[in-house]
């Protein structure tokens, strides 16, 4: 049976690059980095070639990355870290509707230690209101993190503006983004974005699994939440995932030096796949920005008449996986609360899916899937008896 993966903003492939010099890392340069030997120098030496290769793609500093076991520590280390370094000077911070759980949980915990949250409302794109997040920053505003392109619908706020609008209204108020879907993959300079805190992670762009990062940048104050031996300058204790970090290095420099044809082939992608299902399969729609504005990766529809978990699992059995949103929530059955802030209806949000791609996606595969989808919507639409 012939299998199809498209759920690349879950995760993605591991590529031959990344996977080759973490296995030679893995046999050859296996040393602590915190040794004071050569092989622990060495080893060392190949994080800071990784910080290097990092902070490229986003305009950064090489000292102002720090490693961590992916995105969800990322965030977590950003929010929490900032949170209790700077409560003297305020205790509210601003967020939106459509984050992602790793955030979301992290401000909600720190409602309940006294903090005070705004979430921002979306429209039915996805995008956060420029006018609403003017009135809602306070002189007591310490942070404002939004995420930079949403892992359900793909929408892809403008963090530049968001930036400077954040630093003209309060520049003391420290501006966090969730770029777990967008780096490496969409531009990013934090120096012109006034960007303070950037969160990262390794498997959305074919590096392994368990290694991310957080830009900080030089100045700003953040407490660690994790304590040990005191490694990355105290911030982020515990002996490095060098094999991890190495595949980072890799996948980042890679996405970095063949971006625009990875753009330009991926954008192709996503037009035939919806071309193909929109003039096959009736009553498609997209959820979110439309299909030039979103992102080029990700794609959310919903197919009137189709619930999703059973369209989903009827592709599965027949090698084609897609997702009905976030890895991290689908297992718990909620109700996606993106979904639910861009206003859909209950009944659209029950037939929901994700399609994702990555530079790996056979064009003809893509194709493939549109039509096996419309073999299976149209036998589970003769069981449901659903008519227009």
């Amino acid at each position: 049976m012939k299998t199809v993966y498209l759920d690349n903003a879950g995760s993605t492939m591991v590529c031959k690059e990344a996977l080759d010099a973490a296995f030679k890392n893995c046999i050859e340069n296996y040393a602590n980095p915190s040794a004071i030997h050569l092989a622990g120098v060495n080893a060392q030496r190949e994080i800071e070639t990784a910080k290097y290769e990092v902070s490229k793609v986003i305009n950064a500093e090489q000292n102002e990355i720090i490693f961590t076991s992916g995105g969800t520590e990322s965030n977590n280390l950003a929010i929490f870290g900032v949170a209790n370094a700077n409560k003297r000077n305020g205790k509210h911070i601003i967020t939106t509707n459509i984050e992602h759980s790793s955030l979301r949980n992290t401000v909600l915990e720190l409602e309940n230690q006294g903090f005070e949250i705004t979430f921002l409302n979306v429209d039915e794109k996805g995008y956060v209101s420029l006018d609403e997040l003017k009135k809602s920053i306070r002189e007591d505003t310490i942070l404002v993190s939004i995420m930079h392109v949403n892992n359900e619908i793909g929408t892809i706020q403008n963090i530049e503006e968001i930036g400077k609008l954040i630093k003209k209204v309060n520049p003391n108020t420290l501006f966090h983004v969730d770029a777990i879907q967008s780096f490496a993959k969409y531009e990013i300079n934090v120096k012109r974005d006034k960007i303070d805190l950037l969160s990262l992670s390794g498997h959305k762009i074919h590096s392994m699994k368990g290694v991310g990062a957080l830009f900080v940048r030089s100045g700003i104050k953040i407490k660690n939440i994790v304590y040990g031996g005191g490694q990355q300058n105290g911030l982020r204790s515990g002996t490095e995932n060098v094999p991890g970090i190495i595949s980072l290095r890799e996948a980042a420099k890679y996405m970095r030096e063949h971006h625009e044809e990875i753009v330009d082939y991926l954008k192709r992608v996503k037009e035939t796949f919806f071309n193909e299902i929109s003039s096959n399969i009736d009553d498609v729609y997209l959820n979110g920005p439309s299909l030039d504005e979103g992102a080029y990766h990700i794609l959310n529809i919903h197919i009137k008449g189709i619930k999703a978990a059973i369209l989903i699992n009827a592709l599965s059995e027949k090698g084609v996986y897609v997702s009905a949103g976030s890895a991290c929530n689908a297992s718990k059955q909620n109700a996606s609360g993106t979904l639910i802030s861009i206003n859909l209806p209950k009944e659209d949000i029950e037939s929901s899916i994700r399609i994702s791609f990555s530079r790996y996606t056979d064009i003809n595969d893509a194709k493939y899937v549109a039509e096996v989808m419309k073999e299976t919507v149209s036998e589970i639409r003769k069981v449901s008896g659903y008519t227009k």
